[in-house]
């Protein structure tokens, strides 16, 4: 499945949003970014929606990440560039694009330094972001439950099951699902998880 990107910014500076960039909005910040796509927005609008997607961002990782001082500092300094930029009245897009790919890194375990390379080659050691630390994500039952129930919309799922059809006999009991399902599709579990 190709994705039809046509976001672009005219040359009076209006942004237009393709509908793959209105469903993130959508996701992120509600039903009020709906239908905004081939709309022009101005630098000041723009920067409002940035500002709220800054906003969503820097409460997500407030909540859900849990590390060392230094890490915690490093994810502030990409946020910090990431205000700074937004509350620019210039078009700072392509400092915003750079420190949400810089934060992307952080939040991977680290940045990466090649500031003393000519040249990266493809070799996968160039690319580690766990010298400080590594992420590590864990599911607990309840997690896993509503994991298998969201693949059901998914193609390669399908063949398996159909949405609706997992959830009939185990109402709150995560761990007898899981149980279950291992058993009843082990290959839908293997290629799950």
């Amino acid at each position: 499945m190709s994705i039809q990107l046509r976001s672009s910014r005219k040359t009076n500076g209006d942004i237009v949003l393709s509908i793959p960039a209105e469903d993130v909005l959508r996701f992120l910040l509600g039903s009020r970014y709906t239908s905004i796509h081939g709309i022009p927005q101005n630098e000041k609008e723009w920067k409002h929606i940035l500002g709220r997607l800054l906003k969503v961002l820097n409460k997500s990782i407030d909540i859900n990440i849990s590390t060392d001082a230094i890490h915690k500092a490093q994810i502030a300094r990409y946020i910090r560039i990431l205000k700074s930029s937004i509350d620019s009245p210039e078009n700072t897009d392509p400092e915003v694009i750079l420190a949400l790919v810089g934060l992307c890194f952080e939040l991977m375990g680290g940045s990466l330094d090649h500031r003393s390379r000519k040249v990266i080659n493809d070799n996968p050691s160039n690319f580690c972001t766990d010298s400080m630390r590594s992420v590590s994500y864990s599911q607990d039952f309840g997690q896993k439950y509503r994991t298998i129930i969201q693949s059901s919309f998914y193609d390669e799922f399908k063949k398996y099951y159909s949405t609706g059809q997992l959830e009939e006999n185990f109402r709150g009991k995560f761990r007898e699902f899981i149980e279950w399902f291992k058993k009843q599709y082990p290959a839908a579990y293997a290629q799950l998880f």
